[in-house]
C-alpha cells in the first residue's frame, strides 16, 4: 500500500474527527447561555439541530460540480468555512443582543452544515480512488472518526469551556480547523496507480459497448427514479433517524423513570454511540461482505431492539427496567453501524451498474447522496421525536420507529432478490 495514500487517508480523517466535534461542540454550554439571552427552548433546539438542513442543500449542490481539479480546494475550503462559522459564535457571545444572537447562530449553522457536507462528500467519493479493493473497509474507519467525534464534541466542549470559558472551545477549534485546512491545500493530491486503475476498469466498460462513449453527465431526477438508488437512499435515512429520534429526549427520560442524575445520565446515553464506534472499527476487518444481506439483517435487529428502549410495556409486555434499555440502547448501537457503513458502497455498486459509462460521476453522485441522507435522517429524527413526544413517551416513539424500521426490511426485499439472482 503506498504510504502517501496513507498519509492523505489520516489527515482527511483527522480533519473529519475535527469538522464532526465542532458540530457537537456546543451542546453543553451553548444552551444555557443562550436562555440567559431569552431565546426559548424550541428555537435553541432549532439552533442545535439546523446544521442537516445545510447538509442536505450542500451534498446534493457539491455532487454535480465536484470534479479531480476542485477536490482539494473543497476540501481545504470547507474547513476555512468552519473556521469562519465557529468565529461567529465568539461574536454572539461579544455582541449579547437577542436577534444578534438568534441570527447569526442560525447562520452559522446552516453554513457549517453547507460546509460540513462538502469536505464529507470529497472526502468519501475519493476514498474509491485511493483504495479501490479495500474502500469498504475505509469508509468504515472514516465513519468511526465521525462517531467519535459526534460522541465526544459535548465532552471536549464541556471541559474546554471549563478550562477558559465560553470563548475557548471555538479559538480552539478553530485553529485545528485552519491547520486542517491549511495542511490540506498544500498537500499534493496526485493521479495514483490506483486512480489509474479505475480508469482502467472505466475503460473497459466502456469497451463493451459496441461504440466508444462519452461520460455523459448525470442528473439527480433521474437518478433518484431509480429503486436500486432510492432503496438504498431511504435505508440510510431509517438508519440514521433511528439513531437520532432520542437526542433531545433521552436525558429527560432517564431522569423522569429511572432516577438517573444529570451528572451521570451521558454515560448511559453514550451507550448507543459508543458501541456503533466500536463496532466501526470491527468492520473494518470483515473483508468482501455481502452487504445488501448484512444492511437487512442488521436493520432488522435494529427494529427490534427499538421496542426494548423502555421497554415499551404495550409491544412487549415487560415493565420499564434499565438494564434492558442499556442492553438495547447497545444493541442499536451496533446494529445501526452495518447498514449505514454499507450504504455508501452499495449506492455506489448501484449507480455504476446503472450508468457504467460515467464511473467517476457515480463515486460523486453516492457520495452526495449518502451525505445528503445522513443529514436528512439527523434532521427527521429530532424533529419526529420532539413532535410524537407531545402525545407519548420516548419508549413508545422507539417502538414506532422500530416497526418503521421493520417496514424498510420489508422494502428492500426486491433488491435483495435482485441480488441473490447476480
Amino acid at each position: 500500500m503506498n504510504n502517501k495514500q496513507q498519509e492523505l487517508f489520516k489527515l482527511l480523517n483527522n480533519a473529519n474527527f475535527i469538522i464532526c466535534a465542532s458540530m457537537a461542540l456546543i451542546a453543553p454550554f451553548f444552551p444555557p447561555f443562550a436562555f440567559e439571552q431569552g431565546l426559548s427552548k424550541t428555537l435553541v433546539g432549532i439552533i442545535v439541530a439546523l446544521h442537516p438542513l445545510g447538509g442536505i442543500f450542500g451534498s446534493i449542490k457539491i455532487g454535480e460540480v465536484l470534479n479531480d481539479k476542485n477536490r482539494q480546494i473543497l476540501l481545504a475550503g470547507s474547513m476555512i468555512v468552519q473556521a469562519i462559522c465557529l468565529f461567529l459564535f465568539i461574536l454572539i457571545y461579544l455582541i449579547q443582543t437577542y436577534w444578534f444572537i438568534t441570527i447569526i447562530s442560525l447562520v452559522s449553522r446552516v453554513v457549517n452544515g453547507i460546509a460540513y457536507s462538502i469536505f464529507v462528500t470529497s472526502f468519501y467519493s475519493y476514498i474509491p480512488f485511493l483504495f479501490p479493493e479495500e474502500h469498504e473497509q475505509k469508509i468504515a474507519l472514516a465513519e468511526a472518526a465521525s462517531a467519535l467525534g459526534y460522541m465526544l464534541g459535548p465532552m471536549i466542549g464541556s471541559i474546554l469551556y471549563s478550562i477558559g470559558g465560553f470563548t475557548f472551545p471555538f479559538i480552539t477549534f478553530i485553529i485545528f480547523s485552519i491547520l486542517c485546512g491549511y495542511y490540506i491545500h498544500n498537500y499534493e493530491f496526485e493521479i495514483t496507480k490506483k486512480e489509474c486503475e479505475i480508469e482502467m476498469i472505466e475503460i473497459n466498460l466502456h469497451s463493451q459497448h459496441s461504440e466508444p462513449q462519452m461520460e455523459q453527465p448525470l442528473q439527480y431526477q433521474e437518478v433518484l427514479q431509480q429503486y436500486d438508488v432510492y432503496i438504498n437512499a431511504l435505508m440510510c435515512v431509517m438508519v440514521t433517524t433511528s439513531i437520532t429520534i432520542n437526542f433531545p429526549l433521552m436525558a429527560q427520560y432517564m431522569q423522569d423513570h429511572y432516577q438517573i442524575q444529570e451528572s451521570t445520565v451521558g454515560f448511559y446515553m453514550g451507550l448507543q454511540p459508543m458501541s456503533y464506534t466500536i463496532a466501526t472499527i470491527l468492520i473494518t476487518k470483515i473483508q468482501n461482505p455481502n452487504k445488501p444481506f448484512y444492511m437487512v439483517g442488521f436493520q432488522l435487529l435494529n427494529g427490534l431492539a427499538l421496542f426494548f428502549y423502555g421497554p415499551d410495556p404495550a409491544f412487549t409486555g415487560i415493565e420499564r427496567n434499565l438494564l434492558l434499555c442499556c442492553i438495547s440502547l447497545a444493541v442499536t448501537g451496533i446494529a445501526q453501524s452495518f447498514p449505514l457503513i454499507y450504504s455508501l458502497p452499495q449506492l455506489n455498486e448501484s449507480l455504476i451498474e446503472l450508468y457504467p459509462n460515467s464511473v467517476k460521476q457515480c463515486n460523486n453522485f453516492a457520495s452526495a447522496i449518502f451525505s445528503a441522507s445522513i443529514s436528512l435522517g439527523e434532521f427527521s429524527g429530532p424533529f419526529i421525536g420532539g413532535f410524537l413526544s407531545n402525545f407519548c413517551d420516548l419508549d413508545r416513539i422507539a417502538s414506532i420507529t422500530g416497526l418503521l424500521a421493520l417496514v424498510m426490511c420489508i422494502s428492500y426485499v426486491p433488491f435483495l432478490q435482485k441480488h441473490m439472482k447476480k
